[in-house]
């Protein structure tokens, strides 16, 4: 079974269903598989625990 991980920033439940649908949708294309074989687990993280480019996202997003 295809086990597909997202780590990211905190979603909405919409967001959440859109991106499990959208990332289930390509994989069974790419990959020819119904999409019940698919997994999707979501890992959310608050801004203020994610650094890009030396920078909090917390502090970006401020701007």
């Amino acid at each position: 079974m295809p086990y597909i991980s997202f780590d990211g920033p905190k979603l909405t439940k919409e967001q959440k269903e859109k991106l499990v649908k959208k990332l289930t949708e390509a994989s069974t294309s790419v990959l020819s598989m119904p999409k019940e074989a698919f997994t999707v687990v979501i890992k959310e993280n608050d801004l203020e625990n994610i650094g890009v480019a030396g920078e909090l996202l917390a502090n970006k997003y401020k701007k």
